[in-house]
């Protein structure tokens, strides 16, 4: 019997940087995830979106991304919202609290084999209990 493996839609913003962390993460995730493209529109288990926020025009368009994102969250198309990249690290506690459908953040560089620390929203405490990313979602 085949075992069921959460599905992960990665988003990814910004420059070829961002697009290299991406397939670092996503490589990596392979195994556990079955991975679903970016314009997928099913329902997904967790979307993890990689931003940027180098200029004015990329944080406006890193931002709409993470609304977007939630707004398939509220319809109930999308599970976790991870949201990581230099945008997350600029402005995680603004992300934290203007946003508190997402379900962690990360910093920049995530997927180049460091393990950076991801942070989860538990409970009326807030964001706490880091995870590492990308060997383990399930945490989250």
């Amino acid at each position: 019997m085949m075992e069921h493996r959460e599905i992960l839609q990665p988003i990814t913003l910004g420059c070829s940087k961002n697009t290299v962390d991406t397939e670092h993460v996503l490589a990596r995730c392979a195994q556990r995830y079955e991975i679903v493209p970016e314009d997928y529109a099913g329902r997904v288990d967790c979307v993890l979106l990689n931003t940027c926020g180098f200029i004015g025009d990329a944080k406006q368009e890193s931002v709409e991304a993470i609304f977007s994102v939630i707004a398939r969250k509220n319809a109930g198309l999308v599970g976790k919202v991870i949201v990581f990249g230099c945008l997350s690290q600029r402005y995680m506690e603004q992300i934290r609290d203007m946003v508190p459908e997402v379900s962690g953040t990360g910093t920049q560089g995530a997927g180049r084999g460091e393990c950076q620390a991801f942070r989860q929203r538990q409970g009326p405490q807030g964001f706490h209990a880091a995870i590492c990313i990308p060997e383990d979602f399930r945490g989250l």
